[in-house]
């Protein structure tokens, strides 16, 4: 039997690298949002490969994806702001898409449960199996004779969490 490989990388998105936190979240929904920040609109409706997601916030609180973001930018005003955590997951092949759904909204419940009575927001989203950049063990990009990137089919469904850091 073939065993599911797990994958989990976790990063910071965060403003010293030049990130905005509506950037990123408009690319992971595949969604247009405005960012009030840096006076752009981001607009991601075109890209493919988007499966479902949605927000967990605390209860009674009622934001959309646009207005979270640009409170968190709002809020973290330092040059070197950390904007959230994100946590890419590899979702098993052999389950269903709807199953991994299911899978990826109990990581995104599990990941909103902080210790004791914390709870942190959380911005999930589900793609489809998209080919990358193969890199070595060193994670350097492998390159062809022309230098250019080889890619390959990370054959997984993936998750795409983004938690606040507050």
């Amino acid at each position: 039997a073939n065993m599911a490989i797990a994958f989990l990388r976790a990063n910071i998105i965060s403003r010293q690298k030049g990130q905005s936190a509506v950037a990123c979240a408009a690319y992971r929904s595949t969604e247009k949002l405005h960012d009030e920040r840096q006076g752009k609109v981001h607009d991601y409706k075109g890209k493919s490969g988007h499966l479902g997601g949605s927000l967990i916030l605390p209860a009674g609180v009622h934001l959309s994806r646009e207005q979270l973001w640009n409170r968190v930018e709002n809020f973290e005003n330092r040059i070197d702001a950390r904007l959230a955590k994100e946590f890419v997951v590899a979702l098993p092949k052999e389950l269903s898409v709807a199953e991994n759904l299911q899978l990826a909204k109990e990581i995104a419940e599990f990941l909103s449960k902080g210790s004791k009575n914390d709870f942190f927001c959380v911005d999930w989203n589900v793609h489809a199996p998209h080919t990358e950049a193969k890199t070595n063990e060193d994670g350097e990009f492998v390159r062809d004779s022309n230098g250019k990137k080889i890619l390959k089919n990370n054959g997984n469904i993936h998750l795409h969490a983004m938690v606040c850091e507050r």
